[in-house]
């Protein structure tokens, strides 16, 4: 199903009945509407149309879509942009300059490749906490060294960080999922080091972004013997 959502330029879109747009002829001075066509999965889309002021918007709930001025966030990253904007105009320095360099290392991540991807938000998770663990760490370095002030603003900047990332899941939990891949790989047969990349791509899918990649490998590894 094709859906179209538009948005005046004028008051037009807020109760009055604009005038028909000749794409092909249009000039200047008539008033400009944007036209967007998206594809909408019908079995799990909910729609609905929404007038404000001289923005049209189309909400599909199940998607999370939104199209118009003030959207929703589709994604992760889309949510950070989105903050990011809220920041700049709360003024908030450090909320802006954390999220701008979370921001950047997405996108960093997206090109590190052979070919630029999308990151999933539990990759885009997972860059945030590499970044908060770095945060972390150079606080360490910098209180170790006598340099307070430099101290504080990497807690500061790891504690912005922190308030996107999930509750983590204890070692406890972690470890029963990986005894539990562990076994399986067993019952078909791979058993030890050659187990090892079955058996951790299999615990990140149950775990997703409830805990760090490493730590994931290191429990797997231990559970094996290997």
């Amino acid at each position: 199903m094709h859906v179209v959502a538009t948005a005046a330029a004028s008051g037009r879109a807020n109760g009055e009945n604009p005038s028909r747009i000749d794409r092909a002829t249009e000039n200047r001075d008539a008033k400009m509407r944007a036209i967007k066509m998206i594809n909408v999965p019908t079995r799990s889309a909910t729609l609905r149309i929404e007038k404000n002021n001289s923005n049209v918007s189309l909400f599909m709930a199940c998607n999370s879509l939104e199209i118009g001025q003030n959207r929703r966030v589709t994604t992760f990253k889309e949510r950070i942009k989105a903050d990011i904007s809220e920041a700049m105009k709360a003024r908030d320095e450090l909320r802006l300059s954390t999220l701008r360099m979370v921001l950047s290392a997405i996108q960093n991540a997206e090109v590190a490749g052979d070919e630029a991807i999308v990151l999933s938000d539990d990759q885009a998770i997972a860059v945030l906490r590499a970044e908060a663990k770095k945060r972390a760490e150079s606080a360490q370095i910098y209180a170790d060294a006598g340099r307070d002030d430099a101290a504080t603003k990497e807690r500061a900047e790891c504690a912005v960080i922190e308030a996107y990332l999930p509750a983590a899941m204890s070692d406890d939990d972690v470890a029963k999922i990986v005894a539990e891949e562990v076994a399986n790989a067993a019952a078909a047969g791979a058993t030890g080091g050659k187990a090892m990349g079955a058996v951790v791509k299999a615990v990140r899918e149950r775990v997703g972004s409830g805990a760090d990649g490493q730590k994931i490998a290191a429990l797997v590894k231990s559970a094996l013997g290997s």
